[in-house]
């Protein structure tokens, strides 16, 4: 999915947000327009494509209507991989995942090589099953936004350091006065509490502290 591309379309099922209005949200950098496609690389035995087998898989091929997941509305927040794959998950079962993505910049992923044709293909296989809209959660406006799509969804997956939400005013007790059933899951190296919480964490983090690095 390229950055941003479900933005206009997910705005304008939401009351209130007319065309007018989602171009102020444009004008003032709270969203911004889809991003463009990335320029082809030349094909070279080292790049022949390999993610077409993905279309064969039956339960990617976009016919939600008997999944187990349909119907349910999950928004995914942070970048990486952790909460990206959790979101894929609920996805590849019928689930609606709309990715908040930051302004010009999107998913970490998108940028993690190998690449093909100008593609991550990290983010071929997590960014799957998903729709992108952009949102710059530092500015007041687009927390606001999201609240508003917190309140018709049921739950947020989200994947930033402990205590990033709190500080942007959109943490759990904060998305409940919108939207008292949604779940929050909360993905972090070390909890949300304790000592640690504060570190951050990836895979080479991980095993060490589990002892299996070799």
């Amino acid at each position: 999915i390229p950055l941003g591309e479900n933005t206009q379309e997910i705005l304008e099922k939401m009351p209130g947000y007319g065309r007018e209005y989602i171009e102020t949200l444009k004008a003032e950098g709270i969203i911004a327009p889809p991003a463009k496609p990335s320029s082809p690389t030349p094909i070279s035995p080292q790049t022949q494509p390999i993610v077409e087998s993905y279309d064969k898989l039956p339960w990617l091929k976009n016919n939600k209507s008997d999944m187990a997941l349909e119907g349910l509305r999950i928004i995914e927040l942070g970048s990486n991989l952790a909460a990206s794959f959790a979101a894929s998950l609920l996805a590849d079962f019928g689930g609606e995942v709309i990715k908040i993505e930051e302004p010009g910049l999107g998913d970490n992923l998108r940028h993690l090589p190998p690449f093909y044709q100008g593609k991550s293909l990290w983010w071929a296989v997590e960014g799957r099953n998903k729709k992108s809209i952009t949102l710059d959660l530092r500015i007041e406006g687009a927390r606001s936004v999201l609240k508003e799509l917190v309140a018709i969804s049921d739950i947020v997956i989200e994947g930033f350091s402990p205590g990033t939400l709190e500080k942007w005013g959109i943490g759990y007790e904060e998305l409940k006065k919108v939207n008292e059933k949604v779940i929050l899951l909360r993905i972090s190296g070390f909890g949300q509490e304790g000592p640690y919480k504060d570190r951050l964490s990836f895979d080479p983090v991980a095993t060490a502290m589990g002892g299996t690095t070799s």
